[in-house]
């Protein structure tokens, strides 16, 4: 053979039966199965350094195993990996030994294969399709919205609510109105807000975030000033109060839903009685109010913003 070297390219094929979480996350997120939040949520919360089979095992524990059965018929969508390893082989100088001169000693190294930890391994054979490459973005629930019972009273409202995760967001309104008309004596004056924070349940919130039924606690802060030609009440400062909504998101379009919420606890605070006489407002009273009924009603129209935060049909029928 000679002195000389030789250099030989290998390619090596190396089929493997893996699953990509990505992957697995998109398509869950585009189906409709009831237990659809959960699934993701466990995708979500559970760290990339964990082992294939602790992922898996909480999968199989969803809901008493309802989510590892819904998710199982996904599986064979994505069921095929292909990894392919390149390596050379050389051959050294011959050395002065008592080898055979018709042989050569080749040395070839081992093969490495690193598994990326967004995969893990399912025991299923069977099942193969063309390798998918995804790149997932993780979905963004935000939602704008107006309290229209407030527009239609002259008092603009607006609103935001942000989903956290594990079926629960944060939602806060505020609202702003100053008319007035001096030549009638006529006020129309409120600003104030409330924080709320939800709890959503049901199948409309399992397949989708910020839609179906909610249950809630909120807290709330305003002030007002209200006399129209007689009598007028004008709050001390702010008042306060709290209580516990429900309401149901009703999906209408695409990116649009209808949120009906109503708010029952306590609202207080003083305020003061005044009459308007000859341009100037003249105090009679000043009283404490100590209100335990409804303190919040809601019909909003609320935009969904945000990646996946839509209405696949009208009615958010999937």
């Amino acid at each position: 053979m000679g002195g000389g070297k030789i250099s030989n390219l290998k390619k090596i094929s190396h089929k493997s039966d893996v699953i990509s979480i990505s992957i697995l996350k998109e398509l869950i997120d585009a189906s409709n199965i009831p237990h659809r939040r959960e699934a993701l949520d466990i995708l979500d919360d559970t760290p990339s350094s964990h082992h294939n089979h602790d992922i898996i095992k909480k999968l199989q524990q969803g809901a008493n195993g309802s989510v590892w059965k819904e998710i199982r018929p996904l599986l064979g969508q994505l069921r095929y990996a292909s990894v392919t390893f390149t390596y050379t082989t050389t051959t050294p100088p011959p050395s002065h030994t008592t080898s055979p001169p018709d042989t050569i000693s080749i040395t070839e190294p081992e093969e490495t294969f690193t598994k990326s930890p967004d995969t893990i391994a399912i025991a299923e054979a069977g099942k193969t399709n063309t390798p998918i490459t995804l790149h997932k973005k993780r979905p963004l629930y935000i939602s704008l919205k107006t309290n229209m019972l407030y527009d239609a009273m002259l008092i603009p409202s607006i609103g935001a609510e942000a989903y956290v995760g594990k079926m629960t967001s944060i939602n806060a309104n505020w609202s702003y109105a100053w008319w007035k008309n001096d030549r009638r004596h006529n006020y129309w004056r409120y600003y104030g807000g409330d924080i709320s924070f939800r709890r959503w349940f049901g199948k409309l919130a399992a397949s989708k975030p910020l839609t179906g039924h909610h249950l809630g606690l909120y807290a709330q802060i305003l002030t007002y000033d209200f006399e129209l030609g007689g009598k007028g009440q004008m709050g001390n400062k702010y008042n306060y109060g709290g209580g516990l909504e429900y309401g149901f998101s009703l999906p209408v379009k695409t990116r649009l839903n209808i949120d009906f919420t109503l708010g029952i606890g306590y609202l207080g605070g003083k305020y003061h009685e005044y009459t308007p006489i000859d341009g100037h407002y003249v105090w009679q009273a000043t009283k404490r109010r100590n209100w335990f009924g409804p303190t919040k009603a809601e019909i909003s129209l609320v935009w969904l913003i945000g990646h996946g935060n839509r209405n696949t049909k009208k009615g958010g029928k999937r």
